[in-house]
């Protein structure tokens, strides 16, 4: 076998430079309707075949994806298959500042918010640090502007790493926050409140949405600062399974 050759056929499939779709415009809306048993195989194949979820050619504008049809669900799951109405946006957000005067006027659902207060409070007791964030719900067409902005710094392909296309981003549920620590003198991933969050966010309903060495399964890069709300008793259970909230849905386990 010529060498060039041989070379590239020990590179991953999802590595050809081939398969890399750079150019980036505005999200595509076409929608591909299937059920969720063959979102699962999909989902399972591209898995195991060890397919890049970072590449534009695996980008949900350009693969099979299903629109939600349960949003306000707390436990709904939002990723790059499964994309949200462009109009939906939750019924119940309140602002966090209402709340606690000390955070920033970011909208959450009510009862994730009122958690994360309650998380707040519980990590500043523990670790003397205090809580705060850069994003809670965003809509929409804030995720558009947002990703769009990404992509002409970054270009598509790295944007596609550590943002969400706008549908399917977990913000737009107000079930999702970024946290930052007041006043901002360390990034929260390495500071000792992260490691105590770690530990004790399921007793407030929070899980770690995209942990360390979970990329091939999340779709996204490592975010310790990204923080989901799923309710105490699935996060109870994702945190004593040490499964991700991909795998739980991917092996049909909220059925």
């Amino acid at each position: 076998m010529n060498p060039i050759a041989l070379l590239l056929s020990l590179i991953p499939f999802w590595t050809h430079p081939l398969l890399i779709e750079p150019v980036y415009t505005q999200p595509v809306d076409q929608v591909v309707e299937f059920n969720t048993k063959a979102l699962q195989l999909q989902r399972q194949w591209d898995l195991f075949n060890m397919r890049n979820p970072f590449s534009s050619y695996y980008s949900p504008s350009f693969n099979l994806y299903y629109m939600i049809d349960q949003p306000d669900s707390i436990q709904v799951y939002v990723g790059r298959f499964t994309k949200l109405d462009k109009d939906y946006e939750p019924k119940d957000l309140v602002l966090l500042s209402d709340l606690d005067p000390s955070l920033p006027e970011r909208f959450m659902r009510q009862e994730a918010a009122h958690s994360f207060v309650a998380l707040k409070k519980a990590v500043f007791e523990a670790t003397k640090h205090t809580l705060s964030t850069n994003s809670a719900y965003r809509s929409y067409s804030t995720q558009v502007g947002l990703f769009n902005r990404y992509a002409q710094i970054d270009g598509y392909e790295e944007a596609n790493t550590y943002s969400a296309l706008p549908g399917h981003s977990e913000h737009q549920t107000g079930l999702a926050i970024d946290i930052t620590l007041s006043p901002n003198t360390m990034e929260f991933g390495d500071s000792s409140a992260y490691p105590w969050v770690k530990r004790n966010a399921h007793k407030f309903g929070f899980i770690e949405r995209y942990p360390e060495n979970k990329s091939y399964i999340t779709g996204y890069i490592y975010e310790p600062w990204h923080w989901r709300y799923v309710g105490v008793e699935l996060a109870t259970y994702l945190y004593n399974t040490q499964m991700t909230f991909d795998e739980y849905w991917i092996n049909g386990l909220h059925e």
